[in-house]
């Protein structure tokens, strides 16, 4: 059995917005997630850069963010969960080091919405590169 770790984190929130997904959402969504994939999350694999931005140029802002990578570099997990892609980063080169760093160490990822990454196949990692353009663009807009 493997060593997983979860990553939550929301630029910001609004309890007024509806379609706001909020931290213990979050949270319960990526439990079960792991439960599904054979794993009891404890307290301190929970790792959580709440109310900051996934954006380009703010990593030294997330310093979970930054103990996930150093933690997957470690080779210290096989699995890491999020709540979606755009969790762990909308920067696409933040997203193309990452999943390098996973392809190197067999890492899966898996996001509650949009499946497991397959960094071992072309297809797999062409279709996390797309989905890291368009979280990339998201951010992009939100700035405009």
């Amino acid at each position: 059995m493997g060593t997983p770790i979860a990553y939550l984190r929301k630029s910001r929130t609004f309890a007024d917005r509806p379609g706001t997904v909020s931290h213990a959402q979050q949270e319960d969504a990526v439990r079960a997630l792991a439960v599904r994939h054979g794993f009891e999350l404890r307290a301190d694999q929970i790792l959580e850069d709440w109310g900051k931005s996934g954006g380009e140029g703010k990593e030294r802002k997330r310093p979970e963010s930054q103990r996930l990578k150093t933690a997957v570099e470690a080779g210290a997990v096989t699995d890491v969960f999020a709540f979606d892609q755009s969790r762990l980063t909308r920067s696409t080169r933040e997203w193309a080091e990452l999943a390098e760093r996973c392809k190197a160490r067999g890492v899966q990822v898996h996001p509650v919405n949009g499946g497991t990454k397959d960094f071992a196949s072309a297809d797999g990692r062409m279709t996390a590169g797309i989905l890291a353009q368009i979280a990339t663009a998201e951010r992009e807009r939100a700035v405009e």
